[in-house]
């Protein structure tokens, strides 16, 4: 019989990527060349472009006419109004946050100052002491403005804020035990607690030596708490987020195609 001959067929070059990939053994050969040069005439011709532009077509308000079918959806929400805000909040909440660490960063929150309180005979005592109940307010505040941030971030795609967030993260896992301390737990779902009987327990250096002082956790908080709500203003700026991949996308995805076809 001799050596059998071997037949490679080049395909051109402005359509082989349409062939990458495929079994072209000879079971199967018939049925994979017309799928592809099927699916090859369907975008030459323009009926997949057609298809496309139906898929996406948009009502008066920009929506996907296809999304609107959908009985989940809502006709009324802009889903890139929706997105920025989203946004917005994040940029509130962590605006919060910064404020409440400033607060604990102030000095004259620490000064000893004459207090007054109410015995249970309904007489008075004054003596110079901390004000332990402006002290907690401060705490208290803070880790309320935290766990909202987390809240609101908890969704977030953008690359930049999540990585603000992350590095926030790292740093109050890196000093729960010096929080702990002065009653704030952080708690394996990422927020923060406050006990007032710990708190009352703990020595106010502590606090001063957590939160007051340049490069303290709350100096380092409410600088990174002020990244936070830069990265998330300029997602509501300039209208476009980042997915898991770390590239910009737009909201509306039905443009994307638009522009393709």
């Amino acid at each position: 019989m001799g050596n059998r001959m071997n037949i490679q067929i080049q395909p051109r070059m402005d359509t082989s990527f349409l062939f990458r990939g495929s079994n072209m053994g000879l079971g199967n050969a018939n049925m994979n060349m017309s799928s592809i040069l099927g699916d090859y005439s369907s975008i030459k011709n323009g009926s997949y472009a057609k298809l496309m532009r139906a898929y996406y077509d948009k009502d008066s308000k920009g929506i996907s006419k296809n999304l609107v079918q959908n009985p989940d959806f809502k006709k009324d929400v802009d889903p890139k109004a929706t997105v920025k805000k989203e946004y917005a909040n994040i940029v509130k909440t962590a605006d919060g946050l910064k404020k409440s660490a400033d607060k604990l960063l102030d000095k004259s929150l620490y000064e000893k100052k004459e207090i007054t309180t109410t015995n249970k005979d309904g007489s008075k005592t004054t003596k110079t002491d901390y004000d332990k109940d402006a002290i907690y307010g401060a705490l208290k505040g803070y880790v309320n403005h935290f766990n909202q941030m987390k809240d609101a971030t908890a969704k977030a795609q953008d690359r930049n804020v999540t990585q603000r967030v992350d590095n926030l993260d790292k740093q109050t896992s890196l000093n729960q035990k010096k929080l702990k301390e002065i009653g704030i737990t952080y708690g394996e779902d990422g927020k923060l607690s406050i006990n007032r009987e710990e708190f009352d327990k703990a020595d106010v250096s502590k606090v001063e030596r957590l939160f007051k002082d340049n490069g303290s956790y709350g100096y380092q908080s409410s600088a990174r708490a002020g990244l936070v709500s830069y990265a998330a203003d300029h997602v509501v700026s300039s209208g476009s987020i980042y997915g898991a991949n770390g590239l910009q996308n737009n909201y509306n995805i039905g443009n994307l195609f638009n522009g393709y076809f």
